[in-house]
C-alpha cells in the first residue's frame, strides 16, 4: 500500500473518481501543511544582506522560517502588528543592526530595522519534503502517523467540491491523525494533551489521549 493507493481507494469509497494527477497535488499540498504543523525535518540554511536592503530572500530549502541567528544572536520570527506596537515609524526609521524579522510572503523575510552592514544569517525552520508524490514516486518514507495525516487532509482537501457532506469528518480524521503524530514524536505529551483519568482505575488506551468524534465511516487502517 502506499500513501497513493490509500488515499484512492478511500476516495473511490466515496463515490467519486479522482484522476491520479489530481491526487498527486493534493498530497503534495498536504505533506507542506502537515511538515509546517508538525515542524517536521528541522535545518539550517544561510543568507547574506547588503545594507538597506528591505526584504531577504528565503533559501529554496526553508519552508517556514522559525528563527534568525547573525553572529551568536538568535532572533523568532514576530509579525509586522508586533513591530507596529514597538515602532509606531519603523517603516522610516534609520538603518541598524536587524533585531526583528517578519516572513513578508512565502519567499520572503523582511528586517527590522533594515541593515546598516553587510551581515551573514542563519535562518533556522522547517525543510521542504525531500521527496515528492509523482507517477514514479507513490509513497514517502515517513512513520504510518505521518502518512495518515497526510491522506485524511488530501481526502478533505478533494472532497470540497465534489463530498462537501465529507469534508468535516475527513478534516477531523486529519486532526486527530495529527495530534497522535505529535504525540508519537515525544513532543508536548503532557503539556498539550489532557489525560482523561477515572478514579480508582488504572490507565489505560482507553483513558487518556484525545476524544474522537464524527467518524461516521468506521474505523480504516492506512499503510
Amino acid at each position: 500500500m502506499s500513501l497513493v493507493s490509500d488515499t484512492q481507494d478511500l476516495i473511490n469509497d466515496s463515490g467519486v473518481f479522482w484522476p491520479a494527477q489530481q491526487i498527486h497535488d493534493a498530497l503534495n499540498d498536504s505533506m507542506l501543511e502537515v511538515w509546517q504543523e508538525l515542524e517536521l525535518h528541522l535545518g539550517t540554511a544561510t543568507a547574506t544582506t547588503a545594507p538597506g536592503d528591505e526584504f531577504i530572500t528565503i533559501p529554496i530549502t526553508i519552508l517556514t522560517p522559525k528563527s534568525i541567528t547573525i553572529g551568536d544572536r538568535e532572533r523568532y520570527i514576530t509579525s509586522r502588528i508586533l513591530i507596529e506596537r514597538y515602532n509606531h515609524e519603523w517603516k522610516t526609521s534609520s538603518l541598524g543592526d536587524p533585531q526583528h524579522w517578519v516572513v513578508y510572503d512565502s519567499e520572503t523575510l523582511m528586517p527590522f530595522p533594515r541593515p546598516n552592514l553587510a551581515y551573514i544569517v542563519v535562518i533556522r525552520g522547517v525543510l521542504y519534503p525531500t521527496e515528492e508524490i509523482t507517477g514514479g514516486n507513490l509513497d514517502i518514507a515517513e512513520d504510518n502517523k505521518i502518512k495518515e495525516s497526510i491522506i485524511w487532509r488530501a481526502s478533505a482537501t478533494l472532497a470540497e467540491h465534489t463530498r462537501p457532506d465529507l469534508v468535516q469528518v475527513w478534516s477531523h480524521e486529519a486532526a486527530r491523525a495529527i495530534r497522535e503524530a505529535d504525540k508519537k514524536l515525544g513532543r508536548n505529551l503532557f503539556g498539550k494533551y489532557i489525560k482523561r483519568i477515572r478514579p480508582a482505575s488504572r490507565i489505560n488506551v482507553a483513558h487518556q489521549g484525545d476524544v474522537a468524534f464524527g467518524r461516521s465511516l468506521g474505523t480504516r487502517t492506512f499503510v
